[in-house]
């Protein structure tokens, strides 16, 4: 592989930022998903770097720690989902949400587990094992589906009601991976354990969320009319937020970032709708470079 010194990373990053922008002009008025175009961009584009050596140092961002992509992404993409997110249609549909992250993650899990116990039966996987891999899967993240539903008019409330599950369903997977790891690793749970886990995760990530919250609008409640301060504390808050709660607390980051999100929109929704003109096409960015404000 050819040396680097880290300016073809940078021609990656802008030049598929580019591409990407040229790949939504040039189909802009097809009936393809703007999303499936990338897909299938991508997957040329990586095809033809395995053949060719000298090309492979453009691609090494698709090498790079996953744990590190997730602490940079996430965050906005989350805080992003959030943002956008019609406040009266959630509490209308809060209740609905509630059953898609918990019972349902949970048997769309199960379901999986036995899909992979029956069809790959060569790995001779236990039933511990395929439900550990039905909790990764199960905990959906529809961005691209609900982007193309909003592309295509669709209904507010489906819109909102997938959205919304997967930001909740993080604290559910997250319990049901950790109980199901230590299981096949030969360890135990009692279901008191597994209840204390549950809550530490999925009822911890939104209290933390609610404080940091408190503190982010106490903070921006002493600022007037600074849109320097305003944004940077905002953008700011969306990452501290999930950083502790992830490495510190050991709760779900998701859920603190989006009950972070939703108190600005209840305490300081005049805030909000002064800087929405760059706080969302700027965190839609982040996620997307191609996307619309």
């Amino acid at each position: 592989m050819t040396k680097s010194n880290g300016t073809d990373t940078v021609i990656f990053l802008f030049g598929t930022t580019a591409v990407g922008a040229v790949m939504r002009l040039l189909f802009k008025g097809t009936s393809i998903p703007y999303t499936v175009i990338m897909i299938i961009t991508g997957l040329v584009f990586g095809s033809i770097t395995n053949q060719y050596e000298e090309l492979q140092s453009y691609t090494k961002m698709a090498r790079m720690d996953p744990h590190l992509m997730l602490y940079v992404f996430l965050p906005t993409l989350i805080f992003e989902s959030a943002f956008v997110m019609d406040v009266h249609i959630l509490k209308r549909v809060f209740s609905q949400i509630l059953l898609l992250a918990g019972p349902g993650m949970m048997l769309g899990a199960t379901m999986t587990a036995a899909m992979v116990r029956m069809t790959f039966s060569t790995y001779a996987w236990s039933w511990w094992t395929c439900l550990m891999f039905g909790s990764i899967m199960g905990a959906t993240d529809p961005v691209a589906v609900v982007a193309l539903l909003r592309e295509l008019g669709a209904s507010p409330r489906l819109a909102t009601m997938m959205e919304g599950e997967s930001l909740l369903n993080d604290g559910a997977a997250i319990v049901m991976f950790t109980v199901l790891l230590e299981l096949c690793k030969g360890g135990s749970y009692t279901g008191a354990e597994v209840v204390l886990q549950f809550l530490r995760v999925a009822i911890g990530g939104p209290l933390f969320g609610w404080l940091a919250g408190k503190i982010t609008v106490k903070t921006l409640a002493s600022v007037f009319n600074d849109a320097l301060i305003e944004i940077t504390v905002t953008v700011s808050a969306a990452f501290i937020t999930f950083y502790v709660a992830e490495a510190v607390l050991g709760v779900s980051g998701v859920c603190a970032s989006a009950h972070t999100r939703r108190l600005y929109t209840a305490e300081r929704i005049g805030y909000l709708q002064r800087h929405e003109f760059f706080l969302h096409p700027s965190l839609r960015f982040c996620n997307d470079p191609t996307a619309g404000g």
